[in-house]
């Protein structure tokens, strides 16, 4: 049989372990189930002064910064200053333990909140003195302490990744305002110069007849000149809308099925005088393209936009236009035998407003929209448009239609 005293001692054991395994389990279950640091912190006081091993009367968490620089005091009964500021000095390296502190008669117990190397705190208790400050319960104190600072910085971590996301967001959406009023400007400024342009373009052809017809030959070539460039500008301004549009979500694109070779033949009419400016062959492959189902003014702008580069980025070379089935789609492709791109021009080919090098804006003009704007387009007609090059070798765009 035990004796009355090692049985006594083997219950008293017993009530410690039950104790400690119970606050554990409190603690796991706080650091789950909390999500805001104040109330793990006051949680965790309760169910430390439900330990009555402990012997806790009432306690405050002691906030301090990365520097030891007090942030603030969450507090059920403020310790006296002196003990605020003793944990305050205790802050660093040293404070890893619980620790002991003594103010006014009354005893303190410090334990420090801590992640990994850095103490961001600590819950300061006012304790009976007759309570038992075991090694066994500084261990578990410690514990303790450390899976509630764990808890916290997940807790602090889950904030700043809300506060980010939620500045993301509200970047997001500005670049997105002004992207639109941007896109609005632009189509409006597009309207405003396309009236006049349009009264002047109109007046100049007018007058280039009447110089015609009064044999003033002369005048009237200077017009055509005056004319040519003016319907360049047009074309530059219809561009500029058609993309304000598409950033805007304002330009709808109407398919209907068409005959393509009809309108690669009208294109490569259209373009054929610049070709023969700059000595370049345009030719049209053999073959039947069929029918797209796809906007036919849209693919016309697309080709013109094609064939002008070619046109521009050649001199005395070849440009091959052909027309081919693929499967549920149809490819149109232009080769020509210019300058051609490197791998770093590749990548930005598609951006608005760039051409794949500043000289080539100075030598050839342009204002860098065809590819940016024939993209789009072809991505809208639910088709796509890809570009293969080599720098002095030449260049070679796809453009992929739906078949009709």
């Amino acid at each position: 049989m035990h004796e009355p005293h090692a049985l006594d001692e083997r219950i008293a054991e017993l009530e410690r372990r039950t104790e400690e395994l119970s606050l554990q389990h409190d603690v796991d279950l706080l650091i789950t189930r909390c999500h805001e640091e104040d109330y793990l912190c006051a949680r965790f006081l309760a169910a430390l002064q439900g330990t009555a091993g402990l012997g806790i009367r009432t306690g405050s968490a002691v906030w301090l910064d990365r520097e030891g620089h007090l942030l603030r005091v969450t507090r059920a009964e403020p310790p006296p200053d002196d003990v605020e500021l003793r944990v305050k000095a205790l802050f660093g390296d040293a404070f890893t333990h619980p620790l002991v502190l003594t103010a006014d008669s009354m005893e303190f117990y410090a334990v420090p909140i801590a992640a990994g190397a850095h103490t961001f705190g600590a819950l300061v208790f006012r304790v009976e003195a007759t309570a038992d400050w075991t090694t066994r319960w500084r261990g578990i104190l410690r514990s303790a302490g450390r899976a509630v600072g764990g808890a916290i910085e997940r807790i602090r971590l889950e904030e700043e990744r809300t506060r980010m996301a939620a500045e993301l967001r509200r970047a997001r959406d500005e670049a997105h305002a002004a992207s639109q009023a941007k896109s609005q400007f632009l189509a409006n400024m597009s309207h405003e110069l396309r009236t006049p342009l349009n009264a002047i373009l109109g007046y100049t052809e007018m007058v280039s007849d009447e110089a015609r017809d009064a044999g003033h030959e002369g005048y009237a070539d200077d017009l055509e000149r005056v004319l040519s460039a003016g319907k360049h500008l047009l074309e530059l301004i219809d561009d500029l809308l058609d993309l304000s549009r598409i950033e805007a979500g304002e330009l709808e694109v109407r398919a209907e099925a068409f005959a393509l070779d009809a309108v690669v033949r009208e294109v490569a009419n259209a373009v054929r005088p610049s070709m023969i400016e700059h000595g370049n062959t345009l030719v049209l492959a053999a073959g039947s393209g069929g029918v797209v189902c796809a906007d036919a003014r849209r693919v016309r702008q697309c080709l013109l936009n094609l064939l002008g580069n070619a046109a521009k980025f050649t001199r005395d070379g070849e440009v091959v236009v052909s027309v081919i089935p693929d499967g549920d789609a149809v490819v149109v492709e232009v080769a020509d035998t210019g300058i051609g791109m490197g791998e770093e021009q590749l990548q930005r080919v598609f951006d608005a407003f760039t051409q794949a090098d500043a000289s080539y804006t100075r030598r050839f003009g342009g204002a860098g929209l065809g590819l940016a704007l024939s993209h789009r387009l072809c991505a809208m007609m639910g088709g796509d448009l890809s570009v293969v090059s080599e720098s002095g070798v030449g260049t070679t765009v796809r453009m992929r239609l739906p078949a009709g």
